[in-house]
């Protein structure tokens, strides 16, 4: 069922008159918002759970900006991968302020329409960092535990930014 069934449902659903059995706008309003309240506990655990791994990625490359600052193709990586993972965590902040939507003033289609919207935009966009979250903590974590006195050897170039970029396509799923 896409977003214009729902919609075209609920208009159908206001022409209707009230009867014994049915359920007023108000009832359904009053019977959906706890539950929708409820089902947001998952995705604040998601959040949470990215937020500190973009932590400790900001943390482990702060520490290998250090160890390769002489090295200028692994400080270049590094740097990019550091405000990768910055913007990430900010937006990650973003994303859990705006979780819960308070405005309960409108009516109940209007919050889905709002909801979709934000998940279907904003939401999906914390997802990619996400997905680059999970690239970006295992390669720092690597690299400072591998790197001998700021050296940390990549021989074919090429093939290291193909392997990235496959890893990255893998990692975000069919669109």
């Amino acid at each position: 069922m896409n977003l214009v069934d729902i919609f075209t449902l609920w208009k159908a659903g206001d022409d209707i008159p009230d009867s014994k059995d049915a359920l007023g706008p108000e009832q359904i309003e009053s019977y959906l918002r706890p539950r929708i309240r409820k089902n947001t506990i998952p995705l604040y655990i998601n959040v949470v759970m990215y937020l500190c791994m973009h932590l400790a990625s900001i943390g482990l490359l702060s520490i290998n900006l250090g160890i390769f600052r002489n090295n200028g193709a692994w400080f270049a990586a590094t740097t990019g991968m550091l405000l990768t993972s910055v913007a990430g965590f900010l937006y990650g902040i973003w994303i859990f302020r705006n979780l819960s939507y308070r405005n309960t003033d409108l009516k109940l289609i209007e919050y889905i329409k709002t909801r979709i919207s934000f998940f279907r935009r904003q939401y999906e966009v914390w997802l990619w960092f996400c997905s680059a979250s999970v690239i970006i903590l295992p390669i720092a974590i690597n690299t400072n535990t591998d790197s001998i006195d700021g050296t940390y050897a990549i021989n074919n170039v090429r093939l290291f930014i193909t392997i990235f970029s496959v890893i990255w396509s893998f990692s975000k799923g069919p669109l």
